[in-house]
């Protein structure tokens, strides 16, 4: 006779293990069979599997008095297995990096300080609600071990404030909520902490960067918003001067069609842009060499200027660069009083890395990708990076003469 104790036996019977036919709701079957899945690998059941599972199959009771199944109802309340305690505690605590328990390549490139742990049971809107705070994450800034109910966040101000945002009602230390309160005040009255310009005015900054600035020409101020990190309102541009003073990011095209390489360096005179870096493509290294420097001709002293770099004699189309470095005095030692200085786009000289020159602008006359030790050079020194070009492109390394697009310096 078939013995029934346990509500595991009822699902065996409802399953059909038995030969039993019974007759399943679709909406049902393929949680019955999770449940036995699980059941089948020595898993029990929790408090809430029990109740949902109690609930499906009291749904069938007719279907086990039909079939003469014993004791089912007495069955429904008992399991095989004592049931399974789980932690449903909801926590956000801070934790230094070495107490993050994990064995995998990820867990060790995570970056060395104090980290947000995140702790919950599985749920699949807790999940939702936890990738807002994902997003956008560096891999060595955030790191989940796989079946864990643990998220780490490298500990920021900013992660304070979101995590708290999606989840306020959690246990959560109070460094965390202080945090996150701080940073809610500032992006509720963030006039009274974003540094600007405006109406004539340096508002929220300091007077170090304001006595370094030094000037009440907008065009000027403008030019310097994004190396001393302030916001100025303006108009769209009308022309490519203020295109380059009112830009919102270090790159700006100056179109080929509309802009000469002189009227670029004109402007840039202008706004004192100096020091500068002008890159070079190899296949048109004297071309753009010749035209970019006598461009500086009219304000610059060659003896603040140089090059540094020469063509190899074979390379018949640049082989008159050296003698035009020198026949210009171009070979100048490269020091803190030094202007312009020339290199080509697949080389960073170590002169240049071991100089006292800086670079506050870059220029170039073709949007052809620099190396990445070139590109990486530009983008750390340079709040201006200036392309004398026609359009966008992100992955051409060599000219062409029927496709002269552009790159973006910032990638």
């Amino acid at each position: 006779m078939l013995e029934i104790n346990y509500i595991e036996d009822l699902l065996e019977v409802v399953l059909g293990k038995y030969n039993h036919n019974f007759i399943l709701k679709t909406s049902d079957t393929s949680l019955l069979h999770s449940f036995d899945r699980q059941l089948n690998k020595g898993v029990a059941l929790t408090d809430r599997q029990h109740n949902l599972l109690r609930l499906k199959l009291e749904i069938y009771e007719s279907q086990f008095k039909k079939q003469n199944i014993p004791n089912w109802s007495y069955a429904l309340n008992e399991t095989r297995s004592p049931l399974r305690e789980i932690d449903r505690s909801k926590t956000i605590t801070i934790i230094d990096r070495q107490d993050i328990v994990a064995n995998n390549r990820s867990h060790h490139k995570l970056k060395e300080g104090k980290y947000i742990k995140v702790r919950f049971p599985f749920n699949k809107k807790f999940i939702s609600k936890l990738e807002k705070v994902i997003r956008g994450h560096k891999q060595n800034e955030y790191f989940h071990e796989k079946n864990s109910h643990e998220h780490h966040f490298f500990l920021t101000a900013l992660n304070c404030y979101k995590v708290v945002t999606q989840f306020p009602d959690w246990q959560t230390d109070a460094i965390i909520t202080e945090t996150s309160k701080k940073v809610k005040e500032i992006i509720d009255k963030k006039d009274d902490y974003i540094p600007i310009y405006k109406d004539a005015e340096f508002i929220n900054i300091d007077k170090t960067i304001v006595d370094q600035i030094n000037t009440t020409d907008k065009k000027l101020i403008a030019d310097k918003s994004i190396r001393y990190g302030f916001y100025i309102d303006e108009a769209e541009p009308k022309n490519l001067l203020e295109q380059i003073c009112f830009r919102n990011s270090p790159t700006v095209l100056a179109d080929i069609k509309k802009h000469s390489i002189y009227e670029v360096i004109e402007i840039l005179d202008y706004l004192k842009r100096y020091p500068m870096l002008v890159c070079l493509d190899k296949e048109q290294s004297f071309e753009q060499l010749e035209d970019i420097h006598r461009a500086f001709n009219k304000y610059i002293d060659n003896k603040e200027q140089s090059v540094l770099f020469r063509v190899e004699s074979s390379d018949k189309t640049n082989a008159p660069l050296n003698n035009y470095v020198k026949d210009n005095n171009l070979n100048n030692w490269v020091d803190e009083n030094t202007k312009v200085v020339y290199i080509k786009k697949d080389k960073l000289p170590k002169v240049l890395l071991k100089s006292e020159f800086k670079p506050q602008t870059a220029v170039s006359k073709s949007s052809l990708r620099s190396n990445r030790l070139v590109t990486n050079y530009v983008n750390f020194n340079c709040d201006l990076i200036v392309y004398n070009d026609t359009d966008l492109s992100s992955f051409r390394y060599q000219y062409r003469e029927d496709f002269n697009s552009w790159q973006l310096a910032n990638l």
